[in-house]
């Protein structure tokens, strides 16, 4: 499956301000978010992707004296799962007797 990574830059850039963003972005299809300095980096996949949608969310934001914006590109095409998994699953070992 093939993604768009939409980087949003907030301003203010706080918890509350990130939280509305990636709730709405959830809401026009975006599945993954991850927090960066400067706002939220937003995945979407590209058969899913509604750009008139994501510039609507934007022109209506609606916390006040708040200003977002964002680029838009290609993510890198991998196996993100196995990525997750490598990097930072940590199984859970109960007993001796059960691993999750």
């Amino acid at each position: 499956m093939k993604y768009f990574e939409v980087t949003f830059t907030t301003s203010p850039c706080n918890e509350i301000v990130n939280d509305v963003v990636s709730a709405l972005a959830g809401e026009i299809g975006f599945e993954s978010f991850v927090e960066w300095e400067n706002g939220i980096q937003a995945y979407v996949q590209q058969s899913l992707f509604d750009e008139e949608a994501l510039k609507e969310m934007v022109i209506n934001f609606p916390l006040p004296e708040t200003q977002v914006t964002y680029e838009i590109k290609e993510a890198e095409d991998k196996d993100w799962n196995y990525e997750w998994e490598k990097n930072f699953f940590q199984p859970i070992v109960i007993g001796d007797r059960c691993c999750i």
